[in-house]
């Protein structure tokens, strides 16, 4: 699969005739990062470079980022079974210790 990302980037500063140089120094995101994004070494750029990208070329961000269907993850997919399998494998005490977890993180 085609990285997204990094076709959108390339197209948006080929209209606008921007070397990376130049979009660098135009929106703060690092050279280096803007090299990587386009020779696609990084796949999932941080948040805010996407957004200091869309925000220059005026578009969204999720424009950017490109169908949902086609973003990357650096986390495989787990069917809820699994996971539930997974969770019910555990001690009591383990599993308690994790649901506790959730918790706080939802407050």
């Amino acid at each position: 699969m085609q990285f997204y990302i990094s076709h959108q980037i390339a197209r948006l500063m080929s209209e606008r005739g921007l070397s990376q140089s130049a979009l660098s120094r135009k929106t703060g995101v690092p050279f280096a990062t803007i090299n990587r994004i386009l020779n696609e070494a990084v796949r999932e750029p941080r948040h805010d470079s996407v957004v200091r990208l869309a925000h220059f070329f005026a578009v969204t961000p999720e424009s950017i980022y490109g169908p949902c269907s086609m973003r990357t993850s650096k986390y495989p997919k787990t069917s809820l079974k699994t996971l539930y399998d997974n969770i019910m494998s555990l001690s009591d005490d383990d599993r308690k210790a994790l649901l506790a977890k959730f918790e706080v993180n939802l407050k």
